[in-house]
């Protein structure tokens, strides 16, 4: 629903960062999943390394995104 009423706003600034806010949150939430099930995981096993694999991945994956929101942000402020 806070997506939904982000997306609704007509002002495409203030809606990229109502959105970009939202996935900050969502980001953190799933970092803290992850770091939860590398620190439930029992060291030196498969299920460690593949929590490990999980997390650096995420956290790739939320760095890219970073940089995405900051480049349409910034492109939708210069226009």
């Amino acid at each position: 629903r806070a997506k939904f009423n982000a997306e609704q706003i007509t002002d495409k600034v203030k809606s990229l960062e109502a959105l970009r806010a939202l996935e900050e949150i969502r980001m953190q939430d799933e970092m803290l999943r992850l770091e939860g099930i590398v620190e439930l995981a029992k060291q030196g096993t498969q299920a460690e390394a593949d929590a490990l694999i999980a997390l650096d991945a995420f956290r790739e994956e939320s760095r890219q995104a970073n940089i995405d929101a900051d480049t349409a942000l910034t492109n939708r402020k210069v226009y």
